[in-house]
């Protein structure tokens, strides 16, 4: 069975980029791997688990994934991080992906975090997805 999580990977990092209330916060910066010296606020993929299952003859995954948004204290700080969690939130629950070689069946928002770091600068949204494919038959 092929996993889905390439491809959804793929479908998350468009759809966010192309989300018009996720752009007017932070633009096109929605990455994989983050650029040194990146402009704050940014998004970016965290960690991903995947669970395979079978339905009705046909094999699946819940790929369950953590995007992180991050911010810092010169650039809005833990109040932008709550309206960037909000956005992000809203524009992810029940969200509409094209995932390519599967047949996308959802995709939920199952929590999120907003947490200060270390430095007392930069702020830290989590948001955890559960999002389920099917491999066509």
């Amino acid at each position: 069975m092929r996993s889905s999580g390439p491809a959804v990977h793929d479908a998350l990092i468009a759809y966010l980029r192309a989300a018009p209330a996720v752009a007017a916060l932070v633009g096109a910066r929605v990455y994989d791997r983050v650029p040194q010296g990146v402009t704050f606020p940014y998004v970016a993929l965290g960690l991903s688990r995947t669970d395979r299952f079978r339905v009705q003859g046909a094999d699946g995954c819940s790929l369950f994934c953590e995007i992180n948004a991050w911010t810092r204290a010169t650039s809005g700080g833990k109040h932008d991080a709550e309206t960037l969690r909000a956005v992000l939130e809203d524009a992810l629950d029940d969200a509409a992906l094209t995932v390519s070689g599967h047949k996308f069946q959802g995709c939920w928002v199952e929590g999120g975090t907003v947490d200060r770091m270390g430095d007392g600068l930069t702020v830290r949204v989590s948001i955890n997805l559960r999002i389920d494919t099917l491999v066509p038959i």
